[in-house]
């Protein structure tokens, strides 16, 4: 592995851990994810694998609130099977054993899946890599929707309203990157558009932070003031209705303890710290 894509794979592994490590603590993360914790960007997937959302594919967006050509991390609907294991939102959602079991079920049968084409990854020549990453990316897609109306489907429809809000409260600024969310709001092109460039700026102002020898602490703050500056900005891009659209959309401030996110046994981990990654990946993103 040459010298760029190490930084780059020792960037991507902080700004996993920072995100998750500050939702744990009750504070938006450098991509503006979970407020109160939750699965964010960096989020472990399939056996505690890190940076993988249920949804998502097998690399994060190159975005810094998720509008780069990602594989759903930002998507709404990635939430919903790792959110369906937290035992407060299955209270709030008045889930019935039933519900639980068909759902640890699906999520079950999703997981196997996604290992399946995981593993198809292990023996692939390094030049065909891009393009079995790009296959598998649209498998993961698919497979994703799949699991998605599975789950819709063991809900009833005031359960799946509450369960997309709590997952766009855990989201934050980035479910605007979602293209349900986007329709929703009636966001324009040149919104999104907009929204884009901002998040590109971000994402570039960020990896230039991350230089050998470099202090962790400095990088995030200054990550810190990076997520906030770009907010504010990408807010600042919806108007008045919009913006009163957004809050709906997320309905009663929903809080999940830090106790249920630090604990990767609720997201098919096998226990442990180091499960799902690194600190502040214990069952938490998103």
């Amino acid at each position: 592995m040459g010298r760029s894509l190490c930084l780059a794979a020792i960037a991507l592994a902080w700004l996993g851990w920072f995100t998750l490590d500050c939702a744990a603590q009750g504070q938006p993360g450098p991509f503006g994810g979970p407020k109160s914790g939750g699965p964010g960007p960096g989020a472990p997937g399939p056996g505690g694998t890190p940076g993988f959302g249920m949804f998502g594919g097998p690399m994060p967006g190159f975005g810094f609130f998720g509008g780069g050509p990602g594989f759903g991390r930002t998507s709404v609907a990635a939430q919903y099977e790792r959110l369906l294991n937290i035992p407060s939102v299955q209270k709030e959602l008045h889930l019935s054993d039933d519900q639980k079991a068909r759902i640890r079920e699906i999520g079950e049968k999703n997981r196997s899946a996604v290992r399946d084409l995981f593993s198809s990854m292990r023996d692939v020549r390094e030049e065909d890599r891009k393009a079995k990453a790009e296959e598998m990316g649209k498998k993961m897609q698919v497979q994703g929707e799949e699991t998605r109306k599975a789950i819709e489907a063991v809900l009833e429809l005031a359960q799946r309203e509450r369960l997309r809000g709590i997952a766009v409260q855990v989201l934050g600024i980035q479910a605007l990157f979602d293209k349900e969310v986007q329709q929703d709001l009636k966001l324009e092109e040149f919104q999104i558009a907009a929204m884009r460039v901002i998040d590109d700026r971000a994402a570039r102002k960020t990896r230039e932070l991350f230089t050998p020898g470099g202090d962790p602490q400095a990088i995030g703050q200054r990550s810190q003031e990076i997520r906030a500056e770009t907010e504010k900005r990408i807010l600042g891009l919806l108007n008045d209705q919009q913006k009163a659209a957004f809050e709906r959309l997320k309905g009663a401030k929903f809080e999940i303890p830090e106790s249920e996110m630090r604990n990767p046994r609720l997201f098919g981990g096998r226990g442990g710290r180091r499960e799902g990654g690194d600190r502040g990946q214990s069952g938490s993103p998103r």
